[in-house]
């Protein structure tokens, strides 16, 4: 295996810290590595470079609280159809509805990870042939999925109908490659030929790549959160720029919520597109002051004495930020407002993103008065829906925010509950 493999499998999402692996390396063999490994190793030791051989690889790096849940490193199954290598990014809103139908019908499940539902409804399957298989399966699910499926011969990957989790298609070193991020896939350079459309299914092989549109077509709803917060800043998200979209999203806030400043201070990392805009409208310094650390450093110098805005791109749980205001206040600051980016998050994704339990969310636990004294800011303001739609502008009906909303495009589907009908019945008179 080529280091391309390597940067590849690590490289095309920033947001995760371990990752798993899976080669075809004949005709009907399948190796997996099921180990994980973490991403940052893996750049600076080439863990994979030269160990693994093999005419098509994947390599899915997946998020520590993701494990044996929606996501997960590769899984190798032995079928009927020869080895498979399942792997899934996202999260079904039907997994319950399945779960309950396949263990009615025998199954087994040895995780809560809806990759292994997806398996059974291949297992299940009375298709004859695998692609049939995997869209008859793709048929049954609802929600936000990128699914990688790997066979001896074929690469399947298939995206969702509503496009809530990005899939992205290019190619380097005479090869195929395929991840989440259009920045991360350049930064090995890789050159990006497309999205993987929303209710496409592509079928890979060494030598060429057919598309299929066997799934319904439904309107698009691509995550808001990728353009606000998740995607590297180069990366294009429904035909905008993220860096560009996050600074004019600092200019709506400033618009919204003006406040008297002497400085605008990025909250690190992904702070630093909404401060650039937030600081062009107040017309105000703007400066890199917070340094990113546990605990944070500051540079004293420029926040001593100074009325400083604070702004970051989205906030969650909060304990970063408020360790940040700590910071600038013990560096002499006069007064220390906070500015967020986004609306405020008001519930956990339901389409696989890891935003932390609901419960723990600042805008769940906390009304704005609250939230406030919890950071200890003298004031503090999120971006309001309506900034929101502005920014999105003609998108915003194609776009999913159900964590800033609590509004989703599809709702979990609870299990149906109780339906065995009693063994006797008691006699009449």
């Amino acid at each position: 295996m080529n280091r391309s493999h390597a940067l590849g499998a690590v490289a095309a999402e920033p947001r995760r810290r371990v990752a798993g692996l899976a080669v075809a390396v004949g005709p009907a063999a399948v190796e997996s590595v099921t180990a994980l490994l973490r991403a940052d190793a893996a750049f600076e030791t080439n863990l994979y470079v030269g160990r693994h051989e093999g005419r098509l690889q994947v390599g899915v790096p997946v998020a520590d609280a993701a494990v044996g849940q929606a996501g997960g490193p590769p899984g190798l199954y032995r079928t009927r159809l020869g080895p498979v290598m399942l792997a899934l990014d996202g999260q079904l809103s039907n997994a319950e509805l399945l779960r309950e139908e396949l263990e009615e019908r025998g199954a087994l499940f040895s995780s809560d990870a809806h990759a292994e539902l997806l398996l059974h409804l291949l297992a299940v399957s009375d298709q004859k042939t695998l692609v049939n298989r995997v869209v008859d399966a793709l048929l049954r699910v609802e929600g936000g999925v990128a699914a990688a499926i790997l066979t001896g011969d074929h690469l399947l990957l298939a995206r969702d109908p509503w496009g809530l989790r990005p899939l992205l298609l290019g190619r380097h070193l005479g090869g195929w490659i395929v991840g989440s991020d259009w920045g991360k896939l350049a930064r090995i350079g890789a050159e990006v030929l497309r999205e993987v459309d929303p209710g496409e299914l592509l079928i890979i092989d060494p030598d060429r790549v057919e598309s299929l549109r066997p799934l319904p077509r439904r309107q698009r709803q691509s995550c808001a959160l990728e353009l606000l917060d998740l995607a590297c800043p180069t990366a294009l998200v429904a035909g905008h720029e993220a860096r560009a979209a996050r600074v004019r999203a600092g200019e709506i806030l400033a618009r919204e919520l003006p406040v008297r400043a002497d400085v605008v201070v990025p909250m690190p990392p992904q702070g630093e597109a909404a401060a650039l805009g937030f600081a062009r409208v107040l017309g105000v310094p703007f400066d890199p002051a917070l340094l990113s650390g546990t605990p944070p450093a500051v540079v004293r110098s420029a926040v001593y004495g100074q009325r400083v805005v604070v702004v970051d791109s989205l906030l969650l749980v909060g304990q970063e930020l408020a360790a940040a205001v700590r910071a600038i206040r013990a560096a002499g600051a006069a007064e220390v407002h906070v500015r967020i980016a986004a609306p405020a998050a008001v519930d956990a994704c339901r389409f696989g993103v890891d935003l932390g339990d609901r419960n723990e969310l600042t805008g769940v636990r906390y009304d704005p008065a609250r939230a406030r004294a919890w950071l200890d800011a003298d004031s503090l303001g999120w971006m309001s829906p309506e900034g929101l739609r502005e920014l999105l502008g003609s998108e915003a009906a194609r776009s999913c925010v159900g964590c800033l909303t609590g509004h989703f495009v599809l709702e979990q589907r609870a299990r149906r509950g109780a339906a065995q009908l009693p063994l006797f019945s008691a006699r009449s008179g």
